[in-house]
């Protein structure tokens, strides 16, 4: 059934919030998964069925070819997003506060922008800046509650290395996508380079540690493990690279920005924690910089009409 031509503008940011929204329980199946395995067994589990999954449509319909130089480049790049910023950002979790680690995350967005604008070539526009800016101050308010002492300079320098990755990652990608017009194959040879570096880190790490290597987790383990490779592997990546070939890269990652506001609601029902007008003000302050790059876009025709 063809989409409607209406809707079709629509696609790429329904994918984003898509991604945003299965990211918002990122933190808790992490959390859970690693009470019960290895950090880095429960990834190797996770990117082999995630990459398993996005090779089975090739596989049904036998389209195997040699992979073109945007395959390669992709594979590279998944050697680092996903691969080594993954690993980055979990073992920074052992030395800092999840608070430090969302307000260093919040940075992507202007990273992500300095990155496009040096290595593709892509010049923001203001109204994304002026979000990015103002959701940042919105994600910081919002962790203010809970910014007691407790990080480190390594954690927080291994979070800051994860985003610099992703910030170079994001434009990288989204010059490929263009090119190649398949976000499909495109997100399967990047999680393919992501996988090999889990691989190697956790054969490295089963071996300083002189334990088994991918010991069978256990049932619950199971679960979670299908759940992130299938939602916020294999299926965001897609849905990711899929937007990226038609949103710019600033604007893709400023909804990056949804994911803390969306969190603390999640986290308030789950833990049965109540929400302060700190939190409420923040998330609106998140929401409104997200979306003021659509609201000068409607504003701008009215102006100059």
């Amino acid at each position: 059934m063809p989409v409607p031509a209406r809707c079709a503008p629509l696609l790429p940011h329904a994918a984003i919030l898509l991604v945003v929204a299965f990211g918002t329980t990122w933190g808790i199946s992490a959390k859970s998964a690693l009470d019960v395995m290895p950090a880095t067994d429960f990834l190797v589990f996770r990117y082999v069925l995630a990459i398993s999954m996005l090779a089975i449509p090739f596989l049904l319909r036998r389209h195997f070819r040699r992979p073109g130089p945007h395959e390669r480049r992709a594979f590279v790049i998944g050697l680092f997003d996903p691969g080594a910023a993954t690993l980055l950002v979990f073992f920074a979790l052992y030395y800092t506060t999840a608070v430090n680690a969302i307000v260093i995350a919040s940075w992507l967005p202007l990273l992500s922008t300095i990155g496009a604008w040096w290595l593709i070539g892509e010049k923001p526009a203001l109204p994304v800046l002026a979000g990015a800016l103002l959701g940042l101050l919105g994600v910081v308010v919002l962790v203010s509650d809970d910014a007691a002492s407790g990080g480190s300079i390594a954690g927080d320098l291994m979070c800051v290395a994860c985003q610099v990755i992703l910030a170079g990652s994001v434009a990288l990608m989204r010059r490929i996508n263009q090119e190649v017009g398949d976000p499909l194959r495109v997100a399967t040879w990047q999680v393919a380079g992501g996988t090999l570096t889990v691989i190697v880190v956790s054969l490295i790490d089963a071996w300083i540690n002189g334990r088994v290597w991918l010991a069978a987790p256990p049932l619950d383990g199971w679960f979670l493990i299908v759940y992130l490779a299938v939602f916020l592997t294999a299926g965001a990546f897609w849905l990711y690279n899929f937007a990226l070939r038609y949103l710019p890269t600033a604007r893709a990652t400023l909804y990056g920005l949804l994911g803390p506001p969306l969190s603390v609601p999640l986290t308030a029902l789950v833990l049965n924690e109540r929400l302060t007008w700190i939190d409420l003000t923040a998330l609106a302050t998140v929401m409104v910089g997200v979306a003021l790059p659509a609201l000068a876009a409607v504003v701008r025709p009215k102006a100059r009409s």
